[in-house]
């Protein structure tokens, strides 16, 4: 190899290195703001329970339990959508399988 197929090559690995950067970089700030607005719904939500929960006057030991039952179904929801969200990228990593390869003529 000579030194412009070198040179070529590692400029080609660092344009893919800067763009996987930059995609995991907005990933995490993405999340972290995702984060951020969870944790301020989580007390309006909170009082929001605690509300209903004096209206339906239910004893407070059947709404610990009802708030134990909420986070499990919750839980389960978002482990789906981490599964289903997980699959779904990694579909667009791998190349399609349907195409034709090219032929040489």
């Amino acid at each position: 190899m000579d030194g412009r197929k070198i040179t070529k090559s590692l400029q080609e690995e660092a344009r893919k290195l800067e763009a996987e950067m930059r995609t995991r970089l907005a990933l995490a700030i993405t999340t972290a703001f995702a984060l951020v607005i969870a944790l301020y719904w989580q007390g309006v939500i909170r009082e929001g329970v605690n509300e209903m929960l004096k209206i339906l006057g239910m004893p407070v030991v059947s709404a610990y339990i009802y708030r134990i039952l909420a986070a499990v179904i919750v839980t389960i929801i978002c482990v789906i959508g981490i599964w289903y969200f997980s699959k779904w990228a990694q579909k667009t990593q791998e190349p399609p399988k349907d195409e034709p390869k090219a032929q040489k003529n």
